[in-house]
Formats: structure tokens, C-alpha cells, sequence
């Protein structure tokens, strides 16, 4: 499962429509097979527990504080859950890199943590703020934040540098291009979504929509495009039920599509990905509307 899988985990609803050019020569086929697979994290502002701690380079020397802009080089794996490393040292952003690092600061006593003892505990705290700063970051609203491929981890120092006074914290982006690969970013992935950058960091599905469909940059080859994103509740409201939601997909993405093929007598197939009740809990709240682009 690719990081925006694990992300953004969810029901599935595939209908196809034949639009014609009379007001009312609408059909519409029914839903898709879906499962309630649950989302192992969310991506709502407010994340799950975190995956188990990874270290990278435990050492007793404390590092610097990171800096806004650094880039570096993260695997695949290093995405699933808090970084404890010391420091994934920065590479010159001019050579290939996985990784940049977009907000970096002090832990304070706000956080009413210990790193050293809790670490998972600390990066589930900073979450909401890491995610507010990369959509800032990357020039982008919510919306479009949730149809790209960008996601974000959070790093906090390992206890044996937390032990040596490390106090920081750091929030880095990354992309998957498709499950198992990270991509390479340029430069710098501030203003990334911004005006041509949008369509190139999408989020495109190869093959069909399901509780854990396979998703890719939409730069490769893929069948389904995410062409709108929408927040179905905040963050106190209760799970609204199963009928509801599909319900609201099913009306929000005909009318999204619709209006994006802008063709009144195209035939086309169109689908959602929405939380069920167990992502709900875990803080996710965005439907995804997809029109089927093979290419």
C-alpha cells in the first residue's frame, strides 16, 4: 500500500452515464463492488497513532537544527510512520532527492510530551500543524492538497539524541509515484500546485477503484483521474452513516464530472473515493471524485 493509500483508504463507487442532448436522457448504472477496508492513517488534519518509530542514523552527537528547504533522500518505507532519526542528513536539492524538508522548530512544553519517551506521541501532535504548513507550502488549498500525490512525514529526534538535547522537530514532503517508488522532486516543492503543477503531482488510479486502489502520479499510465475533492464533515461531527455518504459521493461527483467532461453527448464512467465509518473515526473526512482517463 502506497502512502496516499494508507492515507486515504476508503469505500469505492464506480457509475458509468450516458449524457444526451435532451434534459432528461440520463442513465445511470449502478455501484461497484466496495469493501470497508479501514485507512491506517488519515488525511485529516488530526492523524491516527502513527506507525511504529523508524531509525535511521541513531547517534549520540546532536545535529543541527533542520532548515526549511533542506532536501533528502527517504525510501519508500521511511514514509509509513514517524522518523526518529538524527538527522537524514540534507543533500544538495540540486541532485536527486525523495524528500524537503517545508517546517522545522523547537519542541516546546506545548506539546506536553517527552520525545524520548513517546515519540509517536509528539509527531501525532504536530501532525495538524505539519499538514496546515505543506498545504500553505505547496500554494494550494485543501481541495487541491487531497487530488495530489504529496503527503508528509513528521521527524523528531531519536531518544538517544533527545537524551543528548536534541529539541526539534521537522516536517517533510514527498510524493509517491506509485506504490512501492517515491519520486524524484525538483528543486524545491514550494508553490508545487500552483497554476501547470497541479495536473503534473495529481493522483491517478491504475485499474479499478476499490478499497485499496493503486495509485499513481498521473504522469504514468493510469485509468482514473481525481478531478475534485470534497470535505464531507469537521472533525467533531459523528459518522454520518454509509447511505449518507454514498449518497452525497454519488451527487457531488456526477455533478463534478459532468461539468469536467463538458460534453453533452460523451458516454462516461465516474467514481469516488469516500471514508467509511472506521476512517471517520481515524479523522479522515474527503471524498475524492474520479472521471475514468485511460491514457
Amino acid at each position: 500500500m502506497s502512502p496516499r493509500d494508507a492515507r486515504r483508504c476508503a469505500l469505492a463507487g464506480l457509475v458509468s452515464l450516458l449524457l444526451a442532448a435532451g434534459p432528461t436522457g440520463c442513465t445511470r448504472g449502478g455501484d461497484a463492488s466496495s469493501s470497508d477496508s479501514p485507512a491506517t492513517t488519515p488525511s485529516d488534519a488530526a492523524s491516527s497513532s502513527p506507525a511504529p518509530s523508524r531509525s535511521l542514523e541513531p547517534s549520540t552527537r546532536v545535529l543541527p537544527r533542520p532548515r526549511v528547504g533542506d532536501c533528502r533522500v527517504l525510501d519508500f518505507a521511511d514514509t509509513n510512520g514517524v522518523l526518529t532519526d538524527a538527522g537524514a542528513k540534507p543533500v544538495a536539492c540540486k541532485d536527486d532527492h525523495t524528500a524537503q524538508t517545508f517546517a522545522a522548530g523547537p519542541l516546546t512544553d506545548a506539546t506536553a510530551l517527552d520525545p524520548q519517551t513517546d515519540p509517536e506521541g509528539v509527531a501525532e501532535a504536530l501532525s495538524r500543524d505539519c499538514r496546515a504548513a505543506l498545504v500553505d507550502w505547496l500554494g494550494a488549498d485543501e481541495a487541491a492538497y487531497e487530488r495530489s500525490m504529496f503527503a508528509y512525514v513528521v521527524a523528531v529526534p531519536s531518544t538517544s539524541q533527545a537524551a543528548a538535547g536534541a529539541a526539534w522537530y521537522r516536517c517533510d514532503t514527498f510524493a509517491a509515484k506509485r506504490d512501492g517508488e517515491l519520486a524524484v522532486l525538483p528543486p524545491t516543492t514550494q508553490r508545487a500546485l500552483r497554476g501547470d503543477g497541479a495536473p503534473r503531482w495529481a493522483t491517478c488510479v491504475d485499474g479499478g477503484l476499490n478499497a485499496e486502489p493503486d495509485q499513481v502520479l498521473c504522469t504514468l499510465r493510469h485509468d482514473w483521474r481525481a478531478i475534485s475533492a470534497h470535505r464531507l464533515g469537521d472533525r467533531a461531527d459523528p459518522f454520518p452513516g454509509d447511505r449518507q455518504v454514498t449518497g452525497e459521493a454519488r451527487t457531488r461527483c456526477e455533478t463534478d464530472v459532468t461539468a469536467w467532461v463538458d460534453d453533452p453527448l460523451v458516454a462516461f464512467d465516474y467514481g469516488w473515493l469516500r471514508p467509511a465509518s472506521v476512517d471517520w473515526q481515524q479523522g479522515q473526512r474527503f471524498l475524492l471524485c474520479f472521471a475514468r482517463t485511460p491514457t
